[in-house]
């Protein structure tokens, strides 16, 4: 079961710490300890891994939805629009002192 295997975790790192004379205190907390900081170390790498695949899906949500949003045009004109033919425009600009000046442009549409 579960239990037995974090016994075998924590008698293995406490014979790692009794093992050597280095007065930090009790084997078996210095043992607990590690695997506590292990585990948090753990959740935290798994937390970056949920959070990246919310974001991930999100924008894969965001995209479809885009795409959806998207012209269903063929892209194939059915006759609408401007006829084919030489147009003039006369485009004219004029200030508030009452200046004004007027030019012509020559539109072609094939």
């Amino acid at each position: 079961s579960g239990s037995d295997i974090v016994e075998r975790m924590i008698t293995a790192i406490s014979a790692a710490f009794s093992d050597r004379p280095i007065g930090l205190g009790d084997p078996t907390a210095q043992a607990l300890a590690t695997i506590g900081t292990r585990v948090q170390r753990e959740s935290y790498v798994l937390a970056y891994i949920d959070a990246f695949w919310v974001i991930a899906w999100g924008l894969a949500g965001a995209i479809l939805l885009q795409s959806g949003c998207g012209s269903s045009s063929s892209g194939v004109s059915t006759g609408g629009g401007t006829q084919a033919g030489t147009y003039i425009i006369t485009v004219t600009g004029s200030a508030g002192t009452g200046a004004s000046h007027n030019t012509q442009v020559t539109l072609i549409v094939h």
